[in-house]
């Protein structure tokens, strides 16, 4: 995915699971979408992240205040963070004066396969993907699958999205867990009936005896990823089309407005990913300044990158008013450890806690995490090892500056000496004679 180790924080709440079978009758599933609309694009390509997550919320709100007919969501995506996946998807269900619906490009793996199901019907391209949505922390090693205290609530989210869409919960489910598999057979009206292992094997002789033609259509240790034309088979599809200029031209729709990403958007979500070194930046540059008290250069750059850093999350939603209260609290007890009470340490150190832990909170998106929800706290322990990282990046980078760098500026300041004893004239040699304590010169004669 990229850099971060973490690609998950899963769905706040649960939803229960009884295990019967499910019918899918695709062929006379009614179309929640009718022709000739109106419609409103909004492109949700590359990483699912934080930043993604702001404009496709913004592009939200400015899609329904256009009062179109249907919101068509145009994905391409490998995935990403899963918590920002299931913002994205709360928006897009909570959409009610129109419908909505997604044309998968090329790809919607992993949380984009979970965003497309947030919707009311997707549509796919030649070739396209949909599905592989197990959630993995992005180790060393590869990528580790995180269990099923994680999973549990993430399959409850697809078969809650799948029976919304009338879509087989038992396939849904698939995407997240490869530990279940998938039966199908048919009733005696020819009806496809689903069913999982569990409840198949649940069944007596006599309840299986009305079924006929059962296989198995995922088996066990397995995710699913359909292509766009298992899709259209097992109705998670409306159909393929070329591209979503074809899927208009089909259905009678008339393409309003395309919602792209602002230049600040774009911005903001390029420095999300750097957040980190821009917070090593500014430890070190108020560490110079801390040693170098009165150049005034260190001190302002390093203020300047923790701005970046702190208001960079904060236009994202990510850091709330209590990580930007505590980052301005550790900048002031370094300022008045520099200007006022040089020396003495502990000032500095307070000041360094509360910006460590600041950029904790900008990192994670809440204060502490709650027990209920255990994916919170792989996302702090996630923050605490970036934020020590990055501590331990600033001190080298700041002891390096100091030996290397500071001694070649121009205007540097601070207890440097200048001169040096190189071209002292030489001393003549000092000679102790055979008395105790006297020191003699010797002399040439």
């Amino acid at each position: 995915m990229n850099h971060r180790a973490l690609v998950l924080t899963i769905f706040l709440a649960t939803f229960g699971w009884t295990g019967s079978p499910t019918t899918s009758d695709t062929s006379t599933k009614k179309d929640v979408l009718r022709t000739d609309r109106k419609i409103q694009v909004v492109p949700i390509h590359g990483e699912i992240d934080e930043g993604l997550e702001h404009f496709v919320k913004r592009a939200i709100d400015d899609a329904v205040a256009a009062k179109p007919d249907l919101i068509v969501f145009d994905i391409d995506t490998w995935g990403g963070r899963l918590d920002a996946a299931f913002e994205i998807s709360d928006a897009i269900t909570s959409i009610k004066p129109c419908s909505t619906a997604a044309f998968v490009a090329r790809k919607a793996i992993s949380a984009g396969a979970l965003i497309a199901l947030s919707t009311q019907r997707i549509y796919m391209a030649p070739g396209a993907t949909i599905g592989d949505c197990a959630p993995i922390l992005q180790g060393e090693q590869g990528p580790i699958f995180v269990g099923e205290k994680v999973e549990s609530p993430l399959r409850a989210r697809f078969r809650s999205l799948a029976r919304r869409s009338r879509l087989p919960p038992e396939l849904a489910e698939k995407m997240v867990s490869k530990d279940l598999s998938a039966l199908s057979a048919k009733d005696s009206a020819g009806n496809l009936v689903w069913f999982s292992q569990q409840s198949w094997e649940g069944l007596d002789d006599s309840a299986r005896a009305k079924y006929h033609d059962a296989r198995t259509v995922v088996a066990e240790g397995q995710l699913l990823t359909l292509d766009d034309q298992e899709a259209v088979k097992w109705g998670f599809s409306g159909g393929t089309f070329v591209d979503l200029a074809a899927l208009e031209k089909s259905q009678g729709w008339s393409e309003a407005k395309r919602l792209d990403p602002t230049w600040s958007e774009t911005s903001l979500r390029w420095l999300s990913n750097y957040v980190a070194i821009l917070f090593m930046l500014g430890l070190a540059g108020l560490y110079l300044e801390y040693k170098m008290p009165g150049t005034g250069i260190f001190g302002i750059a390093g203020a300047l990158f923790l701005a970046l850093a702190l208001g960079s999350q904060f236009l994202l939603g990510m850091a709330s008013y209590s990580a930007l209260v505590l980052a301005g609290i550790g900048v002031l007890l370094v300022a008045v450890e520099i200007l006022l009470f040089p020396g003495t340490v502990v000032l500095a150190f307070a000041g360094l806690g509360c910006l460590l832990v600041a950029l904790v909170f900008s990192l994670q998106g809440f204060v502490l995490p709650d027990p209920k929800l255990p994916w919170q706290a792989i996302q702090m322990r996630h923050s605490l090892i970036t934020v020590l990282t990055t501590a331990l990046g600033a001190g080298v980078l700041s002891v390096a500056a100091v030996r290397w760098l500071v001694p070649l500026l121009p205007f540097r300041e601070g207890p440097y000496l200048k001169a040096t004893l190189k071209d002292l004239p030489d001393s003549p040699p000092l000679a102790c004679d055979t008395r105790t304590g006297s020191i003699a010169t010797v002399r040439s004669t």
